[in-house]
Parts: C-alpha cells; sequence; structure tokens
C-alpha cells in the first residue's frame, strides 16, 4: 500500500553516531507523540532506527519506502557504510526527502565529498 509507517528513517553509521541516533529517535518520539495533532502521533514506529534489529536489503528498503523523511546522521564514514548508501538511494529513487544533519564532537567532522567520489560511485 502507499501508506507511510514511518515520519522518519533515521540513517547512521552506528560505530559513528549510535548514541546520538538514539538520543535523537527518542526525543523526536517524544515530541510526536505529545503532539495529538502530528499525523505520525498514533502510528507504532513514527521514528524507524536501524539499530533496534537487523533487517534484510528487502526490508530495509521497505523501510525508507515506507517513511516521510530520511534523516542522514553525517559523519566521517556515513559514506563508506554499503547500507547507508542503500538507504539514500533508496530514498531518491522514491522521492523522499532527505534531511541531511550534521553530527559535531570533538574528533568527528564530516567531510562532503569531492566529485570522483560521485565517479567511483558510477563506475
Amino acid at each position: 500500500s502507499d501508506r507511510l509507517d514511518h515520519f522518519i528513517f533515521l540513517s547512521h553509521y552506528k560505530i559513528e553516531a549510535g548514541t546520538e541516533a538514539t538520543l535523537i529517535a527518542e526525543s523526536l518520539l517524544a515530541l510526536i507523540r505529545e503532539d495529538s495533532s502530528h499525523p505520525f502521533c498514533d502510528a507504532e514506529a513514527p521514528i524507524f532506527i536501524d539499530s533496534e534489529t537487523l533487517f534484510d536489503l528487502k526490508q530495509l528498503t521497505a523501510a525508507v519506502r515506507k517513511s516521510k523523511n530520511l534523516v542522514l546522521l553525517l559523519t566521517p564514514h556515513l559514506l563508506t557504510r554499503p547500507w547507508c548508501l542503500v538507504e539514500v538511494v533508496a530514498a531518491v529513487s522514491s522521492g523522499i526527502s532527505i534531511v541531511p544533519v550534521e553530527v559535531q564532537r570533538p574528533g568527528v567532522a564530516f567531510r562532503y565529498p569531492q566529485e570522483s567520489f560521485y565517479e567511483d560511485l558510477r563506475a
């Protein structure tokens, strides 16, 4: 069906942003549940965070496609993670809004890719 299950799919590299992802998910969930007028207030899982359960590729892309937004936590090695790239591609190919969020912490700095990164991806 075309019904959306999640307001946000939280995409992140667990080793670099697992804690931030959990804290963001908990905070956003509380805000959504408190707001009875929010369209996802009564949804079973308004925030989808993939670290809770190991999903297979089909389940993962289905969860992305059933989300209104993909929030991408930007950390140094995010774009080297195959699962994260699959999530981004699924969002782009489904027309889902991508919301980039830079994780800022000492020693953690996301570098935006140069053209060569995209050329290597296409190769």
